[in-house]
């Protein structure tokens, strides 16, 4: 439910023009996007979730298991200390205005300086937060179109204003089948559009977020991956798509179980995902 390219865009990449191979080339963009994921050791769409961790050996800093893109909150001492923003640095490698971050830092003039534990130092931390890899966060959604009549939280079909018109680069339509979109702080994948009507068919509250009502004239905005992990993974599905009657050996990661990029596949896919790759994981 989370893919680097979309539908509409392989289409295009394959120059196929009817509706006969939707269905199996959506299933090639998800298996391409998560043999991407699988190979980097890493995911390029924001998941909101908490995340627990013990107390460090080095109670100044906490490390993190997964790249992080935005706090929203942070508690130590299992649970019974907030730790507010003031309190803590967000870091990368050696510099603190990079993201995404890999570990926080307890600024040592701070309210907190050094991080606690109550009885247990299992699960003492806990961040509530934006996790996943992207290299502009602030600029991962794109503003493109407006609802024009109200939803429940429960709705499955939004009305917008302009389905197929062009967004911010001119491109069309703005809005495709296998986008994440955000409307106020939820999150919703798109499964159908109807370019006559303005309806878009979708899940609702999803990576992690929570659905709730939204109003006419709310901003409906579209994630963007990072745009050659998006280039990477639509020339892998359309390599899987040329597969489809070729046998081809999958390659499975030893240990974790999944399938990673074969070998096989176009060089230069593997030479993003080589690029992108988690050298270590904590």
């Amino acid at each position: 439910m989370n893919e680097y390219t979309t539908l509409a865009d392989l289409k295009e990449y394959l120059t196929i023009t009817d509706s006969n191979s939707d269905q199996m080339l959506r299933g090639f963009v998800t298996d391409a996007s998560e043999m991407f994921n699988a190979e980097t050791h890493r995911h390029f769409y924001p998941l909101t979730e908490i995340r627990y961790f013990d107390h460090p050996d080095n109670p100044t800093q906490l490390g993190l298991d997964d790249d992080l893109l935005e706090v929203k909150t942070f508690t130590t001492q299992n649970g019974d200390t907030a730790v507010v923003a003031t309190d803590y640095f967000k870091m990368c490698g050696d510099g603190y205005n990079v993201q995404p971050y890999d570990r926080l830092v307890m600024d040592t003039d701070g309210d907190v300086p050094i991080l606690l534990f109550s009885g247990t130092p299992q699960q003492a931390n806990a961040i509530t937060g934006i996790w996943g890899y992207h290299d502009d966060w602030d600029n991962a959604f794109d503003a493109v179109d407006v609802l024009k009549e109200d939803a429940t939280a429960d709705a499955t079909s939004l009305t917008v204003a302009d389905a197929d018109g062009a967004d911010l680069s001119g491109i069309t339509p703005r809005l495709k089948v296998q986008h994440t979109i955000q409307v106020g702080s939820e999150h919703l994948y798109v499964t159908a559009v109807n370019v006559t009507t303005n309806v878009l068919t979708v899940r609702r509250g999803v990576n992690g977020t929570t659905a709730v009502a939204h109003s006419a004239d709310d901003s409906v905005e579209v994630f963007r991956p990072i745009e050659d992990v998006g280039r990477a993974v639509k020339r892998l599905a359309a390599w899987l798509y040329a597969q489809r009657d070729t046998p081809y050996t999958p390659q499975i990661e030893t240990g974790a179980g999944t399938t990673i990029i074969p070998q096989s596949a176009p060089s230069d896919v593997t030479r993003v995902a080589l690029r992108y790759k988690r050298r270590s994981v904590r």
